[in-house]
């Protein structure tokens, strides 16, 4: 009995604490947002194109999800890579994030050791930073989402990181 009565009284003791008199209850608003700012696309509604097409049949595809991936606005896209997927060393003009969804990469500094990141690691590639990207062979879809606030570039070889950008 006096089991009984003290976890009863427990469990009254909870309720009332969590009650709160001085609480105002917040109407939901399910009016029609006029102006939507974000859409959901579906995967059939992506259009794949060749990300580098100098690369032929190896190269890298990328479904743009809003924004113009040739364009200069903000954008984000997913990137689909073949298996065993490598690149050069390159820079960019401009500073993207990018999310691993599925699969594993090493992005990094040139001479820098593998070091993989797995489903759900995130990197930010600063702008004119060396790096390249390394896939394993994996006999999977890997898959990427980049995110840029401009016109994304690649750029091979000898070009100066200061090049890039107009110096203030």
């Amino acid at each position: 009995m006096t089991k009984t009565s003290i976890n009863i009284l427990i469990i009254l003791g909870g309720l009332i604490s969590c009650m709160n008199p001085n609480r105002k209850q917040q109407a939901l608003d399910f009016t029609e947002n006029k102006n939507p700012t974000n859409k959901v696309v579906l995967s059939s509604e992506i259009v794949w194109e060749k990300l580098n097409p100098a690369r032929g049949e190896q190269s890298p595809q990328a479904g743009t999800i809003w924004g113009d991936r040739k364009g200069e606005i903000a954008t984000g896209f997913l990137a689909k890579f073949t298996d065993g997927f490598s690149s050069p060393p390159h820079i960019h003009n401009v500073t993207y994030r990018a999310v691993v969804i599925k699969g594993m990469i090493h992005n990094d500094d040139p001479k820098a050791e593998n070091m993989w990141m797995k489903t759900g690691s995130f990197w930010t590639q600063p702008v004119g930073e060396s790096h390249i990207m390394i896939l394993p062979l994996y006999r999977t879809k890997i898959l990427f989402f980049f995110f840029f606030n401009c016109l994304f570039s690649l750029f091979f070889g000898s070009v100066k990181a200061s090049d890039l950008w107009e110096e203030f």
